[in-house]
């Protein structure tokens, strides 16, 4: 809306490496605050790579041993925090749900993908066998795994609809209004496939 910042800053004093975000709202309530800051966390030991607003009231910081909710439109609380068990390969989100993947460090590379609501419950817990190019979540909030040639697709509660290993290089997977319609999207060609 134009009035809300969240700043992720990396504090290296003392021989430390912490992490502070702040929060500044440029509208009425920030007014009647020191420079607009309505609020701010320190986190020690931690680094912050990625901040995002997955909604108008709810914030998210992913560190390297938690990821943060925050929750509040106009003076932003740290509602939930879930502890991440080992360094992530990928985090993927929505307005709805937060996705870890990690390595499992076999030779299979496979990786074990995690998925969480925003109240911090655990709703999935899948490995996958594709050495993937990109984890993210469809339309439909579903958990679409692809690589270069291969896709994967899980519900929310970690039933895998879709396997398939295509001739081509995989570009792209959108769902499409309707029951289990999706778009696949190659170089120079495109599917539409419903699936059984």
């Amino acid at each position: 809306d134009a009035k809300k910042l969240a700043v992720d800053m990396i504090d290296l004093s003392n021989g430390k490496t912490d992490s502070v975000i702040a929060f500044y709202n440029f509208g009425s309530v920030g007014q009647n605050e020191i420079d607009n800051n309505v609020g701010t966390y320190k986190y020690e030991d931690q680094l912050i790579p990625e901040i995002a607003y997955v909604s108008d009231n709810k914030m998210i910081a992913v560190s390297d041993k938690n990821i943060m909710v925050f929750d509040g439109s106009q003076k932003p609380k740290l509602k939930q925090k879930i502890k991440l068990e080992k360094q992530i390969d990928s985090v993927f989100y929505n307005n709805k749900y937060i996705g870890v993947a990690y390595s499992n460090n076999d030779k299979k590379c496979t990786s074990h993908i995690k998925l969480y609501d925003f109240n911090g419950k655990m709703l999935m817990e899948n490995d996958t066998s594709i050495a993937y190019r990109n984890i993210e979540f469809d339309s439909n909030n579903e958990v679409c795994v692809t690589g270069e040639t291969a896709c994967e697709i899980y519900t929310i509660h970690g039933v895998k609809k879709f396997y398939h290993t295509f001739d081509q290089k995989l570009y792209k997977v959108m769902y499409k209004s309707g029951i289990n319609n999706y778009i696949f999207i190659y170089e120079g060609a495109m599917d539409e496939v419903r699936l059984k």
